[in-house]
């Protein structure tokens, strides 16, 4: 009983928080909305079906390395890589994967950027950056 009136009483350190620039802030909208759509697409699925989404979503909400990846925002992105993509949509969205470290072990891993287009949620591309 001591030792929990102890932790309780114990001052919680703060976690840092770090202020977005206006691109990152733009950036993360944008990824919280793709999640949103994505969840509201998940609930219309049967039960089975209903976590298909659920590690793109994970990959999604890892915000820092999403910023990470791509710190000046998805114009960047677009003018750098979007001729690979056919029909590329100024509304689609770009989100950036990188495989499992087991996988660069067993050298079948990649790195690079989903297209998700816009209206029908559906992958366009993945533009691979890196693979081995």
């Amino acid at each position: 009983m001591k030792e929990l009136n102890k932790t309780l009483t114990q001052k919680q350190t703060p976690q840092p928080f770090r202020s977005f620039t206006k691109t990152e802030y733009n950036r993360v909208v944008r990824l919280l909305e793709l999640v949103g759509r994505l969840n509201e697409r998940q609930r219309t699925y049967q039960v089975e079906h209903r976590k298909k989404f659920e590690g793109l979503i994970k990959n999604i909400l890892d915000i820092p390395k999403q910023l990470a990846a791509c710190p000046s925002g998805e114009a960047v992105l677009k003018r750098k890589l979007g001729g690979r993509v056919p029909n590329l949509h100024s509304k689609d969205y770009w989100v950036y994967f990188k495989s499992p470290p087991g996988s660069w072990q067993h050298n079948c891993g990649r790195e690079g950027w989903f297209i998700i287009d816009h209206e029908t949620l559906k992958s366009k591309e993945f533009v691979v950056i890196k693979m081995n």
